[in-house]
């Protein structure tokens, strides 16, 4: 399957491989360095309400990434150029939304789901294809 490269494309690939790959980096880590133990059913739960949570609101941290997609591929910089912006810009705004909704979590709740979501944006913005339309 050929992923499409046009900005619309890149930034939608991006926002679901992040909504969808973030959380299990987290709970991952989360179940690993919890001496408790969890059930697949809890896990799943969490899991499915983390993504539905990630989802809506990045919305906002999605369409900005759309609009500075579709501006970065009419520049006449290096396309390598082009994706570490983005994937600073994409940082930055992952950052700051996280910090909006999670700050009433535990310090290290915090750490965790902050390095699961900037690993996963920062890797996608580097990783897939971005050409102009």
């Amino acid at each position: 399957m050929k992923l499409s490269s046009d900005p619309f494309h890149y930034s939608l690939n991006v926002w679901i491989t992040s909504v969808l790959v973030s959380p299990l980096f987290f709970y991952t880590y989360t179940i690993l360095a919890d001496n408790r133990e969890w059930s697949l059913k809890a896990v799943f739960a969490l899991y499915i309400l983390t993504v539905l949570t990630g989802a809506l609101l990045s919305i906002p941290n999605w369409i900005v990434l759309i609009y500075l997609s579709k501006r970065a591929v009419t520049l006449k910089v290096s396309k390598r150029l082009k994706k570490i912006v983005l994937a600073l810009t994409s940082t930055f705004l992952t950052v700051a939304l996280l910090e909006l909704v999670a700050s009433g979590a535990a310090w290290w709740e915090q750490v965790r789901l902050c390095i699961s979501y900037v690993f996963t944006v920062v890797i996608s913005c580097l990783t897939f294809k971005l050409e102009s339309d």
